[in-house]
């Protein structure tokens, strides 16, 4: 929600209020001689660019009163406006109270932009980071970011907010900060709390590679004692086009945590190390006997995608074709399909997913359909039960188009087969 100026108080800190003569004598300054030109327009292309010849009162009035283009353009013009920064900064202030959010958003960027000439902003841009209402509170972040190491003890100190999104804006204040933040956020790699831990490892990726200090920082956080903190650290190695041998035996370790979604996800770190991470066929062939159903899935696929080994992934999959979560059976029939072929021991229970579930036009039939295709001639005790279901009404048209794919793909000459024995009836 964006912040209200129903009340008439406008902004409520008293960092910026207009209380000193100087702000007050510009302020009205800049009213007067803008409405004097009230009659002048910009140029839709000027308003963007840096043209030092700009009358700024006229820019501030645009950004206010402006059509809809033209407010948020002015807003980002006035950054460029060195020389006005006394005028402008408590312009744009003003403007993160404004009633199109587009021109506030545009605000906050130009305080950012502006730097530290525009510090007065800070306290006004912190308390709209923090109203979990506030439309631009990531913006509001951002220009935090850009003022280095005058916000940063308060960023980080936010980073323990009790909300969870104040925790994420603030992070990704830091990231805007950049360098000036990198060694702060090693020694809260230290922290006590998870939670701040694996905020700095995502921010230390954020503010990435090119900071020669932050793959050693991720790679010390494999060592982490927490799961949920080492497999952040792999998530963002990954991202970083990191893979660290010692990534392998962290994820290795977590299959082995209490929490299923660790367990989940260090299998879906696995299968995406490949070759790399044939050490973990062992453990990931014991998980296929977690009793988690997304640990078992994901553990199929790391078997399959490190080594093949459609052997021990297949028999996996059809027992999860035949449960009652649908989620599960997709995942299932996508992971069938990858295999092609070597899916063959799967077609029985596939023809049973075709006829599953009441959606099976939306979801799962289709879904079975482009498997079965996938195994190709090896599909061939699915043809019947294919071209049944062409007989049936399909709503949204998928299972038929499916259908007709996999028919093809299993047969290539089915139709035409098809076409010369209704010629001949």
């Amino acid at each position: 929600m964006a912040r209200s100026n129903s009340s008439g108080s406008g902004l409520r800190s008293p960092v910026w209020a207009a209380s000193s003569p100087a702000f007050k004598t510009a302020g009205w300054v800049a009213v007067i001689v803008a409405t004097a030109l009230s009659s002048w327009s910009f140029p839709r292309d000027s308003l963007a660019q840096d043209d030092p010849g700009s009358d700024v009162p006229a820019l501030i009035r645009t950004m206010q009163y402006g059509d809809e283009d033209s407010r948020w353009r002015a807003a980002r013009a006035l950054a460029e406006q060195d020389a006005a920064a006394e005028i402008v900064v408590p312009a744009l202030i003003e403007a993160l109270d404004h009633w199109d959010w587009e021109v506030q958003e545009s605000a906050a960027w130009a305080l950012g932009q502006i730097g530290a000439e525009a510090e007065v902003a800070i306290p006004v841009l912190f308390e709209i980071l923090q109203d979990v209402d506030s439309e631009i509170g990531a913006d509001a972040a951002w220009a935090l970011g850009r003022f280095g190491r005058r916000t940063l003890p308060t960023l980080l100190a936010l980073l323990r907010h009790d909300d969870e999104m104040i925790r994420w804006r603030a992070s990704s204040g830091l990231k805007v900060a950049g360098a000036v933040a990198v060694p702060a956020l090693i020694d809260a790699l230290d922290d006590e709390d998870p939670r701040i831990r694996r905020l700095a490892v995502s921010t230390l990726a954020g503010i990435g590679k090119e900071n020669a200090a932050v793959v050693p920082a991720l790679l010390g956080a494999l060592a982490d004692e927490d799961a949920t903190v080492r497999l952040s650290a792999i998530t963002y190695l990954r991202l970083l086009d990191e893979w660290p041998d010692a990534a392998v035996p962290a994820a290795i370790e977590a299959l082995e945590d209490d929490d299923d979604r660790v367990r989940s996800d260090a299998a879906v770190h696995l299968a995406a190390m490949g070759r790399q991470a044939e050490a973990a066929l062992p453990p990931l062939t014991g998980a296929l006997k977690d009793e988690n159903s997304l640990v078992r899935l994901a553990a199929a696929s790391a078997l399959w995608k490190i080594d093949q080994r459609a052997d021990l992934a297949v028999p996996v999959l059809i027992q999860e074709l035949d449960g009652r979560n649908w989620v599960h059976r997709e995942k299932a029939i996508d992971l069938l399909g990858q295999m092609g072929e070597r899916a063959e021991a799967a077609v029985p229970a596939l023809i049973r997913a075709l006829d599953a579930d009441q959606d099976k036009g939306w979801t799962v039939g289709p879904a079975a359909a482009w498997t079965l295709g996938a195994i190709g001639a090896k599909a061939k005790p699915a043809v019947p039960a294919l071209i049944d279901l062409l007989r049936e009404d399909d709503e949204y048209g998928r299972l038929h188009e499916a259908s007709v794919s996999a028919l093809k793909r299993i047969d290539p000459g089915i139709f035409e087969r098809m076409k010369q024995w209704a010629a001949t009836e």
